[in-house]
């Protein structure tokens, strides 16, 4: 029996093809020397694929094992060829046709569909760097495992997507899932990333229990995007704190700076240190906010949706290790999503990355073409 995206190409179906340009396209691309070039067969089966681009401003930086938002709507991917409960959906590197790791976040066939996606590494090269979708298979070949999306460097990450009455798991497969503490808070609140935490007390937070490999050591990166419904006050607002260790606040709890985000890390000797914003955090907006350190080299920053806000020199001493609860949301008072603590400094590249890709900024869809196979 033939499928859908051949009856489409022999012109046999009149309605439910993606388009016109796609029905006439053909199962293979052209190479340099105008050669017909496959970019390889990932299976029998296969409906639909579509070449996503990513933009070239981010190649060449040294970015390697990069995880990828991908978003899907119904003018990226064509729902009604897919399965309703299941996604058969897969992703093929577009250059050595191998197949990538990648994490189903939310599966929506009825909206947005949230995928986060491995790229060993964005090389600069002459070409554009792509990668391919394919979608709509029947038997599609085992998914890989979620969790090697994210690398041994991610200590923790907390895409606040599970139901309102359960917990959040941690997507590293580390097992430091987050529980719901207190009455004020929720789950899965509606957000641009899919889910959020929502924080309605100051009594209420995520919290995941105190382990030793929660420390990310002497080299780290925290960060999450928060939207406060209020930022008013000199109350610190955490968005991920281990205390007495380090914390990534919405909001400084310092009277001179009020109603903007600050980095604290808790040295040996000098207590607490601080990097402060430049400026004040937009109330009801959303923020990406993260604070890199890392004692060897003397990095100790803070990003604002992907940019360098602020640096400082640290003391020539370690962090402290704090060893207690990793705590989201603290006083939050709005959305927390997209958490994560890593054991290494991501460089200004990567956190520039970050911010275009989950502000999905960083991708471009070609039309559907039927799949080869």
């Amino acid at each position: 029996m033939k499928s859908k995206a051949a009856w489409c190409v022999l012109g046999v179906l009149a309605t439910g093809c993606p388009d016109a340009e796609m029905a006439e396209a053909s199962d293979e691309t052209t190479g340099d020397d105008g050669a017909m070039v496959d970019p390889g067969l990932p299976g029998p089966g296969w409906t639909w694929r579509r070449e996503i681009t990513i933009d070239p401003g981010v190649l060449g930086q040294g970015l390697t094992d990069f995880p990828l938002l991908v978003r899907l709507d119904n003018s990226r991917i064509e729902y009604d060829a897919t399965n309703a409960v299941v996604p058969d959906v897969r992703f093929y590197d577009g250059e050595i046709a191998t197949a990538l790791d990648f994490e189903v976040e939310r599966w929506n066939p009825q909206g947005n569909s949230y995928f986060w996606v491995r790229i060993p590494a964005l090389e600069d090269t002459d070409a554009a760097r792509s990668f391919w979708i394919y979608y709509g298979n029947d038997a599609p070949p085992a998914a890989p495992a979620s969790t090697a999306v994210w690398t041994d460097s991610f200590v923790g990450v907390w895409h606040m997507e599970e139901a309102a009455a359960g917990g959040v798991a941690d997507s590293t497969g580390h097992g430091h899932d987050g529980v719901l503490d207190g009455g004020g808070a929720q789950l899965r609140v509606a957000d641009p990333l899919g889910g959020a935490l929502q924080i309605d007390a100051s009594s209420s937070v995520l919290r995941v229990p105190a382990d030793p490999s929660l420390f990310p050591g002497q080299s780290m990166t925290v960060e999450g995007w928060v939207n406060p419904a209020r930022v008013d006050g000199t109350s610190r607002r955490a968005i991920v704190r281990m205390r007495d260790s380090f914390e990534l606040r919405s909001i400084s709890e310092d009277s001179g700076d009020p109603g903007t985000a600050q980095g604290a890390v808790w040295f040996q000797t000098s207590t607490e240190r601080n990097v402060t914003a430049s400026g004040p955090t937009a109330e009801g907006a959303w923020t990406y906010f993260a604070m890199t350190f890392d004692q060897a080299s003397g990095d100790f920053t803070l990003y604002r949706d992907g940019a360098v806000d602020q640096t400082r020199d640290p003391p020539a001493e370690p962090m402290v290790d704090g060893g207690t609860d990793v705590e989201m949301g603290l006083e939050a008072y709005g959305l927390v999503d997209e958490v994560r603590v890593s054991s290494v400094a991501r460089s200004a590249a990567w956190m520039s990355a970050q911010n275009l890709s989950m502000t999905d900024t960083l991708l471009t869809f070609g039309p559907a073409v039927p799949a080869p196979g």
